[in-house]
């Protein structure tokens, strides 16, 4: 189950970016804890507290934030066949961007750069 949670550098990324949605769980200095059948309300006001979001919790803070920014995880047809080769891609400027790996090393990749992306502003909401 906590593959489907970011990991901590990105969730606390995510969090100077704005992101403040219940989660089911969250994370103390980087160690994971988990609520058992209680939901975190936002961030815990604690220092050392961070709510743990969903893959696709932080997807959806970015398609809602940016809604004319595209952006998405496949594998790519060379024309004749599915390739083993993953890619993330954006929209932006027809900026497309390949990574050779598993599904979720790709939705990884993505979700740093698209956090990158978002800290040096190249993002319009």
């Amino acid at each position: 189950m906590e593959k489907e949670f970011i990991p901590y550098e990105q969730a606390l990324a995510l969090k100077e970016l704005g992101f403040d949605k219940p989660c089911f769980g969250y994370w103390k200095m980087s160690d994971w804890l988990i609520q058992e059948k209680t939901r975190t309300d936002g961030y815990i006001h604690a220092d050392q507290l961070c709510s743990a979001p969903l893959y696709s919790q932080a997807f959806r803070f970015f398609r809602d934030k940016y809604p004319s920014l595209h952006f998405g995880c496949g594998k790519i047809y060379d024309g004749n066949k599915w390739t083993d080769q993953l890619h993330y891609q954006f929209h932006i400027n027809l900026s497309w961007e390949y990574f050779e790996g598993n599904y979720e090393e790709a939705e990884l990749a993505c979700l740093i750069k698209l956090i990158e992306l978002a800290k040096s502003g190249s993002l319009k909401a």
